[in-house]
């Protein structure tokens, strides 16, 4: 029998953004409620996927805003406990929105767990809406990091190295 390692990604960012799109499709299965209104995912959801030999459980979180009523209350704890129990990282961000959803999101990743910002929406606007976007980020930010375009198939793979390179899994 094989050795099978396990990484827990959390997917993470503000509502609408993709992250139950993007978590069914990882999966290859509808298990995730998808809707045009915001705040579809209340709870967290936890899917499994392998890659080859590997385990990748998905945390999918309910996006992250503040509002004063209290289900909202609820649902930005339980993103915040999918960002606790992950050891990875996938903020999601609508690059038709700003960056202060990404902004909060790096106050509110005390424990500093790895994240790779992954871009949603970029089939539906034109490039000058996404240079202006990582235009932003970069004015935003010191810290640089890298832009990687991922082709259909590809991510399960650039989680799985992403996850080895951080020694999550060997």
């Amino acid at each position: 029998m094989e050795n099978i390692k396990t990484g827990f990604v959390g997917v993470i960012g503000e509502p609408n953004a993709g992250k139950s799109t993007l978590l069914n499709w990882l999966v290859g299965e509808r298990i995730a409620m998808v809707s045009r209104k915001a705040n579809a995912t209340r709870k967290r959801l936890t899917a499994i996927t392998m890659y080859k030999d590997n385990q990748i459980i998905l945390i999918d979180t309910p996006g992250i805003h503040e509002k004063e009523r209290l289900l909202n209350k609820y649902m930005l704890n339980e993103a915040l406990r999918g960002l606790s129990d992950s050891d990875l990282i996938l903020y999601i961000a609508d690059v038709r929105k700003g960056v202060d959803g990404y902004k909060k999101f790096l106050e509110l990743n005390k424990k500093e767990i790895p994240h790779l910002l992954v871009l949603t929406k970029i089939d539906i606007v034109d490039n000058k809406k996404i240079i202006k976007f990582t235009d932003l980020l970069e004015a935003s930010f010191e810290e640089k990091g890298d832009f990687v375009k991922l082709k259909n198939g590809e991510l399960l793979k650039f989680l799985l190295l992403q996850l080895q390179k951080r020694k999550l899994v060997m």
